[in-house]
């Protein structure tokens, strides 16, 4: 059997996580973080295949994210 693949979610207002959520739910394995601690958290945790990103939120912000994601790629691998 085929395994789904996984995306993060990462979006300070839930109504926009909640819509892709719902959107994404039928075809993927979908993880939800509602800031950017939440978001680094389950990055280290969980194999995802993609990380959607609010760019503007409040603290942690998306470029943050993908700062700390791309730095931290190279001990994944």
């Amino acid at each position: 059997m085929e395994s789904r693949q996984s995306i993060l979610i990462v979006d300070d207002e839930a109504g926009p996580r909640e819509a892709l959520n719902m959107i994404l739910k039928p075809f993927y394995g979908v993880y939800n973080a509602a800031d950017g601690h939440q978001a680094m958290d389950m990055v280290r945790k969980t194999d995802l295949d993609m990380v959607i990103l609010d760019l503007k939120m409040p603290g942690f912000q998306g470029t943050d994210i993908l700062r700390e994601i791309k730095k931290r790629r190279a001990e994944w691998k």
